[in-house]
């Protein structure tokens, strides 16, 4: 999985006298456009004595639920797996599934949406499953996260020692290796949409740098409990 990369640039804007005591600075289109702004919105600035902070206004508007459907039809499971993933990651509310009528694949594609926390399927018919995100990227915790990814990883290295002095309960490392992927997938959903999105940022109560940090502790974590059920394996078929 490819990390998450943000590149910080800095706008110099000129300063401009209006009237006799006040003084303008021009907002960047991007950043306007970025927050939905228009002629007339409220914008929150934050003086800490060295810098003044640029921040929309906490009333966000609703914003639409993105939905995507996705053909199965002449495709692998392991494409079907990676287009169902990449949706997830990319912030998609809504993801329906197209199938060929009596196709054999359905137990292992809905297998794959409950791999995804947050994602439930709400209705399934012989020709389409479709699945809605249910959870609040506002009300996630990062740090919560981290740490709970953190627990299940040791939980696993624990349990490899215990492989290669054989007493191996390879079973329950490959579950918890779906737990930390389970974590994994969510963390960069959220993260990938903070970094896109000022105010879910700010929900979250974390910077862009911050960000960038907490996306390659979560890969880092991923990686080493899949070392560990790679170990296992090796371990208990050797």
């Amino acid at each position: 999985m490819a990390l998450i990369k943000r590149v910080v640039h800095i706008d110099v804007r000129k300063l401009i006298s209006f009237g006799k005591g006040s003084y303008i600075v021009s907002m960047p289109k991007g950043w306007v456009e970025k927050n939905n702004l228009k002629k007339g919105d409220l914008i929150s600035v934050s003086d800490d004595g060295f810098e003044l902070v640029l921040s929309a206004n906490q009333q966000e508007k609703k914003q639409d639920s993105k939905e995507t459907s996705i053909e199965a039809k002449g495709k692998s499971l392991g494409i079907l797996k990676s287009e169902i993933v990449s949706s997830y990651l990319n912030g998609y509310d809504t993801i329906t599934i197209l199938l060929e009528s009596g196709s054999k694949e359905v137990p292992r594609i809905k297998e794959i949406m409950r791999n995804l926390s947050g994602l439930e399927i709400m209705e399934q018919t012989s020709t389409r499953i479709t699945a809605k995100n249910l959870i609040n990227v506002n009300e996630i915790s990062i740090a919560n996260m981290i740490r709970r990814m953190d627990v299940i990883t040791r939980a696993m290295m624990e349990d490899c020692i215990l492989c290669c002095r054989g007493q191996c309960n390879y079973d329950s490392i490959v579950n918890r290796d779906t737990d930390v992927n389970r974590l994994f997938f969510l963390g960069y959903r959220v993260i990938k949409n903070a970094m896109k999105n000022p105010r879910i940022a700010k929900s979250l109560g974390l910077d862009a740098w911050q960000l960038h940090n907490d996306s390659h502790i979560i890969l880092r974590l991923e990686k080493i409990a899949d070392r560990q059920k790679r170990i296992a394996r090796y371990v208990c078929t050797s």
